[in-house]
C-alpha cells in the first residue's frame, strides 16, 4: 500500500512539472499528459476505485465553468481531474483554490514591480464587466500549472503536518 502512495506521488510530481514547462512555454495542457494520469490515478486505487473516479469528475467539474467561459481552459480541468484522481479532490480542491490565490499574488506583486497598479485594477474591473456580459476579456494569458503545482505541494504539505 505504501508503494502504490509513493508511486501515485510520483506519478503527480512528474505530471505537475511537464505540465508546469508545457503551459509556461506554449500556454497549453496537453491531453497526453493529462488523461493517462487520471487513469492511472483510478487504476492506482485498487478497490477505491469508484471514488478515485467521482474524485477526478469532480476536479474536473471543479474548474469546467472558469473553462467555459473562458478565463481557463480545458487542460486546466484536466490537470485538477488528474491530481483529484491521485491525491483526492479535498486536497486537490485546496490545491486549485491555493494555485488561484498564488497566481493573483504574483500577478499583483509583477504589476507593482512595473508601476500601475491602478491601470490593472481598471483592467480587471473592466475584464469583470466583460465576463458579467458573457465575453472573453481580452488580454494577457498566465499560465496557471505552475500555480497549481505550487498549491499541490501546499495542500500536501499541509496535509503532512496536520
Amino acid at each position: 500500500m505504501r508503494r502504490i502512495i509513493v508511486l501515485k506521488y510520483i506519478i503527480l510530481a512528474v505530471l505537475l512539472a511537464v505540465t508546469s514547462i508545457t503551459d509556461m512555454r506554449d500556454f497549453r495542457i496537453r491531453n497526453v499528459y493529462t488523461l493517462p494520469a487520471i487513469a492511472l490515478g483510478v487504476l492506482l486505487a485498487g478497490p477505491g476505485w469508484k471514488a478515485a473516479l467521482v474524485d477526478a469528475g469532480a476536479g474536473f467539474l471543479l474548474f469546467l465553468p472558469v473553462a467555459l467561459i473562458g478565463l481557463a481552459g480545458m487542460g486546466d480541468a484536466k490537470l485538477c481531474a488528474a491530481a483529484a484522481a491521485l491525491m483526492g479532490f479535498q486536497q486537490a480542491g485546496l490545491a486549485a483554490w491555493l494555485g488561484t490565490v498564488y497566481g493573483a499574488l504574483w500577478v499583483a506583486w509583477r504589476e507593482t514591480r512595473q508601476g500601475g497598479v491602478g491601470e490593472w485594477v481598471n483592467r480587471q474591473w473592466y475584464a469583470m464587466v466583460q465576463v458579467m456580459a458573457g465575453r472573453v476579456p481580452e488580454g494577457e494569458k498566465y499560465p496557471f500549472a505552475p500555480f497549481f503545482a505550487a498549491g499541490v505541494v501546499t495542500a500536501l504539505l499541509w496535509g503532512w503536518l496536520s
